[in-house]
């Protein structure tokens, strides 16, 4: 994660160019991964339950 935001940041121009794009998709892939932990999470609460 951290490779790839030093690869990134260290491109300013493309930065500039495609941040917009960059930005949603980032936050949807943030969404992804949060509904994943969610649903992980989820199935450990019930699987600790039962």
């Amino acid at each position: 994660m951290t490779g790839l935001k030093s690869m990134v940041g260290g491109d300013a121009g493309w930065m500039r160019r495609y941040k917009g794009g960059w930005l949603q998709k980032r936050e949807s892939r943030k969404e992804e991964l949060f509904r994943q932990v969610v649903k992980i999470e989820r199935t450990l609460v019930t699987a600790n339950a039962a």
